[in-house]
């Protein structure tokens, strides 16, 4: 039996039509869910980039104020040189670049010397501490160290250099009542309180709690962050919806300053 060949000018039938739409709205359906897809995760991960930079931002804040923490130094002036510090080790005051972080309680030392000395007065204003009588054992010269034996040596965590760190990295915290996390109240980091991710209206808050280790020498800052949506002008503490979570350490430059006993 022959087969009867198409006419030239006849169209698809219904059924190839149908199939054709069903064909075309498959692969267009298919397509359009992958472009959504596509930019949920682009969305997605340009808050989690934002995340990480602001953290990375903070965190290099507290590690410079890590590696200023440093002891004071001795400021000897050419009249020093001449006939006090150098010439005169007897002499009582000692004018030095800080005397921040210094009590009349402490040990301190000057590198390079073997002399400790407990028995002093600090002058706040001039940057000076008077020494008893018989005054300097050990003649200094310029920037040499006072390092403090006590914070050195600390007996617990909150006398520790960690806990005098403290102070100054969590002047740029807020407090925001009611947010805690693990039973630790986070803080808001501020500039970041919130945040709002470049061309979006989505806004970010970083959240931090530094906290001091337990464990001699006391040195250690250990730095928590987390970073999490905003929820009405305030940080979500929904754990289910925190956007990043880091911790990491920071130790102060003057504890590699402290003498070995």
């Amino acid at each position: 039996m022959n087969k009867q060949k198409p006419h030239p000018d006849s169209g698809f039938s219904l059924l190839e039509v149908l199939v054709s739409i069903i064909v075309v709205t498959f692969f267009t359906a298919a397509a359009m869910q992958m472009m959504v897809i596509s930019a949920t995760f682009k969305a997605k991960a340009k808050v989690y980039t934002t995340a990480s930079n602001l953290i990375q931002e903070d965190l290099e804040r507290i590690r410079n104020k890590a590696s200023e923490y440093e002891f004071p130094q001795a400021i000897v002036t050419t009249a020093d040189v001449n006939g006090l510090l150098i010439a005169n080790p007897n002499t009582r005051t000692i004018k030095l670049s800080s005397v921040e972080n210094l009590t009349t309680s402490d040990e301190v030392q000057f590198t390079g010397t073997p002399d400790v000395y407990k028995d002093f007065s600090i002058n706040s204003i001039d940057n000076e501490i008077t020494l008893a009588l018989p005054g300097l054992e050990t003649s200094v010269s310029n920037d040499t160290v006072l390092v403090n034996n006590t914070l050195c040596n600390a007996a617990s965590e909150s006398t520790g250099l960690a806990a005098k760190l403290r102070t100054k990295t969590v002047t740029d915290l807020i407090s925001q009542t009611g947010f805690s996390y693990e039973n630790v109240a986070y803080k808001a980091v501020s500039g970041y309180a919130p945040y709002t991710i470049p061309k979006t209206e989505k806004k970010i808050w970083v959240m931090r709690e530094d906290t001091t280790v337990n464990a001699s020498p006391y040195d250690v800052l250990k730095i928590n962050y987390l970073v999490v949506p905003d929820n009405n002008g305030n940080p979500d503490n929904n754990p289910d919806r925190f956007i990043a979570e880091v911790s990491s350490e920071v130790i102060p430059n003057a504890s590699y300053q402290c003498l070995k006993q």
